[in-house]
């Protein structure tokens, strides 16, 4: 069976295209590598995003694939094309390794439950979201490579408890009262 294209647009260049929207491509450089118009792209992403759930409803292998992608989105038209995201490279020199990522997902995690906006977290570590995703997907893989057995994933539930309360303790006294203006 022929993969799908939609308005001229591949799944890769899909992906591609999400996970650089998602790292602040402006949308004008997406649509001058697919060579379509904003209203076509605007109608190709909502016909995509559907069959994308479709996809996923016959072989959850896509989400890889898309994963994949969105980690690195060099697919199709976006082979050749100028980046203008950051490298998994790049993004591996600003987070080395699954002890400083799991460091930031804690971080925000914990601060956004404490009203600080999960974003403003991000660039304190010289991140983005979109990079913060495709790190996500990244270290997600490295994760599941770390975790083979009940005797690492005990260690790794440990590991993971130490950022979380490490977090918790610095956000408890900072202080952060979410119902601060709420009057009843």
């Amino acid at each position: 069976m022929s993969e799908p294209i939609i308005n001229g647009v591949t799944f890769d260049e899909y992906a591609s295209a999400c996970a650089r929207l998602s790292q602040g491509v402006p949308l004008e450089k997406i649509t001058a590598v697919l060579g379509l118009e904003i209203p076509v792209w605007e109608d190709t992403i909502s016909q995509w995003n559907n069959k994308f759930g479709e996809l996923c409803a016959q072989d959850m292998a896509i989400v890889t694939r898309y994963s994949d992608l969105f980690a690195n989105p060099i697919g199709g038209r976006f082979a050749n094309a100028a980046s203008d995201t950051t490298s998994i490279d790049d993004l591996l020199k600003l987070v080395p390794d699954l002890n400083t990522y799991t460091k930031i997902m804690w971080d925000q995690s914990v601060a956004s439950q404490h009203g600080v906006d999960p974003v403003s977290v991000f660039a304190k570590y010289g991140l983005n979201l979109g990079e913060y995703g495709a790190l996500t997907v990244y270290y997600g893989n490295v994760r599941n490579e770390v975790i083979k057995g009940p005797v690492q994933c005990a260690e790794w539930f440990e590991y993971d408890d130490t950022w979380k309360k490490h977090f918790e303790e610095i956000y408890a006294k900072e202080g952060v009262d979410l119902g601060e203006d709420i009057e009843f």
